[in-house]
């Protein structure tokens, strides 16, 4: 996601940064799922871009994945939104999510082996 939006960012420079028949300097990058996450990349990196300092970036995403940090997502808030629709899977796969699943796996299988051996026996 991040070479497409690196790449995004390359293709489009043109078009925008030189493009004197444009009357603003504001750049909505949209998309969903996967694509939601380039678009968020590409929101940022041109933020963060000199090239790209004379104009307003914004994402807006549908389902994206979750690729920034607590931290960062918060930094960004004010330029990315992103909509995520109940519990769309894979909005939901951050690393956080999936080391509590596992934790909440691992605590359903202690239970059961608990129940199968009556409540004794070694438990991993």
């Amino acid at each position: 996601m991040y070479r497409a939006a690196k790449k995004l960012l390359e293709c489009e420079s043109e078009s925008i940064l030189h493009n004197k028949k444009l009357r603003t300097r504001k750049v909505v990058f949209v998309g969903h799922s996967l694509v939601g996450g380039v678009a968020a990349i590409a929101a940022l990196l041109a933020r963060q871009s000199p090239e790209w300092k004379d104009v307003d970036c914004f994402a807006v995403t549908f389902g994206a994945p979750p690729l920034l940090s607590e931290d960062l997502a918060a930094g960004c808030a004010e330029y990315i939104t992103s909509y995520v629709l109940d519990d769309d899977p894979v909005a939901r796969l951050s690393i956080a999510n999936i080391t509590k699943a596992l934790q909440r796996l691992k605590e359903y299988a202690r239970r059961d082996r608990e129940r199968d051996n009556g409540g004794e026996g070694h438990v991993v």
